[in-house]
C-alpha cells in the first residue's frame, strides 16, 4: 500500500509527492530539503523519504553547489512555452467537456467541470500503464 510511517505519521506517497513536485514548481528554483520541507508543508523525514523516489523516476533532479545538496524540477516543466502549447492544446478538450456535461442551474459549474476533467485525466493515466 503507499502510505509510509515516519515518527508515528502517516501519508498518503502519492500526496506527499506531489506536495514536493509542487513546492518546487512553485518557488522555481533549486532548493535544500529542509526549504522543500517548509514550502511543502510536510516533515523534512517525508521529503526525505520521498526525493530519491521522485528523483529515481526523474521526476526531480539534483545538484551539489558548495558541498549542498540542491533539487529541482526538469528544466522542461519550467518553461513558458511549454505552458502556453499545452494550455493551447488542453482548452479544446476543457470546452468541450463543458459543453457535454450535465448539471443542475445551482451546481457549482466550475467544481463539477475540475472534476470531471480531473477524473478524466485519471482514466488516461490508467491507460498510459
Amino acid at each position: 500500500m503507499n502510505k509510509v510511517k515516519k515518527k508515528g505519521h502517516v501519508d498518503n506517497s502519492a500526496e506527499a509527492q506531489l506536495k514536493i513536485l509542487f513546492a518546487l514548481f512553485r518557488e522555481n528554483k533549486p532548493m535544500k530539503q529542509i526549504e522543500i520541507s517548509k514550502s511543502a508543508g510536510l516533515p523534512r523525514s517525508h521529503v526525505n523519504y520521498h526525493l530519491p523516489r521522485l528523483l529515481g523516476r526523474k521526476l526531480g533532479l539534483q545538484s551539489n553547489l558548495d558541498g549542498n545538496d540542491y533539487y529541482t524540477l526538469q528544466p522542461f516543466i519550467l518553461r513558458d512555452e511549454i505552458f502556453s502549447d499545452l494550455i493551447d492544446k488542453v482548452s479544446p478538450l476543457i470546452d468541450t467537456i463543458s459543453k457535454n456535461i450535465m448539471f443542475d442551474e445551482n451546481d457549482d459549474v466550475e467544481a463539477i467541470l475540475k472534476d470531471n476533467f480531473s477524473i478524466f485525466l485519471k482514466f488516461l493515466d490508467i491507460s498510459i500503464e
